[in-house]
């Protein structure tokens, strides 16, 4: 079944609360910034993979921001949720990447409209005359969809070291957040001179994940305070994406260089589809690669203890173990490969 939040497209997060479970921490080497091992469980799985490629982000925009409410970006979410604040207007995203561009940043000054910073990669945009707003306010946008994790991406049994290939990256001037579904969750308050960060979650299975990322931008023209630039890039170790300036601040496995999410790998809400039970994988069908993992969970009627990590989902007739009840489940659902 899809995630009870699907139409409530961007249910926030209860303030100060910290859903994530590190595993693992190590110091970031370049630069300014903060790396993290983190384990995304397989009950933040959203649903099935659609056949077809993914079509970007969906974003909701919420200008100008009360002054007294513009502390920080917990603040402003504080004020959105507290007051029921609707979006000022929508858009489609391609790329998470404002000021659009080989620059990863502009001072405040130098936008005169909100269309100034939002130069690229949006489309579908609800009010396109809210893209002439003055650049002059405290605003927030709030970017989602379903992020793809193939199971090429996922380390169902745990490896040591865990397999990561889904590293995220964010650099940014105020404050931006990074969430997908309770499981990563990280406020950014950017040292000088560089804001950035980058997570990197170890999937227990494939599927789609509900992803989220917010920036708050707080205006400010003043060049001695910390606020006085406004940029917002994300990235990802993910081979084919948007190539971006800052792409060398992310390490990736096997000498791959970051860039930009490859927009097929985000799907809108409405795409997602619920998941088969027995369908490990994640394509739409149960068929051999799904049985195959089903040996590897093989437990037996007599098991005792917690099964591991994405094994669960193959427990079929949830007695916390995995046997011929639960091949037997799987072969009524089989219909072979004719998914994805």
């Amino acid at each position: 079944m899809l995630a009870a939040s699907v139409r409530n497209r961007f249910p926030l997060m209860a303030v100060g609360a910290t859903m994530c479970l590190l595993v693992g921490s190590v110091s970031m080497p370049v630069r300014a910034g903060a790396a993290a091992h983190i384990f995304v469980p397989l009950s933040a799985r959203a649903g099935a993979l659609p056949c077809r490629p993914g079509t970007g982000w969906s974003v909701d925009f919420f200008y100008d921001i009360p002054n007294e409410e513009a502390g920080n970006l917990l603040d402003a979410e504080r004020y959105l949720a507290d007051n029921k604040i609707q979006p000022t207007f929508t858009f489609h995203a391609d790329y998470l990447d404002w000021p659009a561009g080989p620059q990863a940043y502009g001072f405040d000054e130098e936008f005169d409209t909100l269309g100034d910073f939002l130069n690229g990669h949006i489309s579908d945009v609800s009010d396109p005359d809210a893209l002439d707003l003055p650049f002059d306010k405290h605003f927030l946008l709030r970017a989602g969809g379903y992020l793809k994790v193939r199971l090429a991406d996922s380390d169902p049994i745990f490896n040591e070291p865990p397999r990561v290939s889904m590293d995220f990256g964010l650099a940014s001037f105020d404050g931006s957040r990074l969430r997908i579904q309770l499981s990563i969750f990280r406020i950014i308050l950017p040292p000088e001179p560089d804001g950035f960060f980058f997570e990197n979650p170890i999937f227990a299975a494939p599927g789609a994940y509900p992803m989220e990322v917010t920036y708050f931008q707080k205006y400010d023209t003043n060049p001695e305070e910390r606020w006085h630039r406004a940029g917002f890039e994300m990235y990802s170790c993910l081979p084919g994406g948007l190539e971006l300036p800052g792409a060398d601040l992310l390490p990736c496995p096997e000498g791959w260089v970051a860039s930009g999410i490859p927009t097929e790998f985000i799907y809108p809400w409405e795409d997602v589809l619920p998941i088969t039970p027995g369908d490990f994988d994640a394509d739409t069908d149960v068929d051999l690669e799904d049985w195959s993992w089903l040996q590897r969970c093989f437990t037996g009627p007599e098991f005792e203890g917690r099964l591991p990590y994405a094994c669960e989902f193959l427990d079929l007739d949830a007695d916390g173990d995995v046997d011929l009840d639960d091949d037997e489940a799987m072969m009524k659902q089989f219909g072979g490969p004719d998914g994805c």
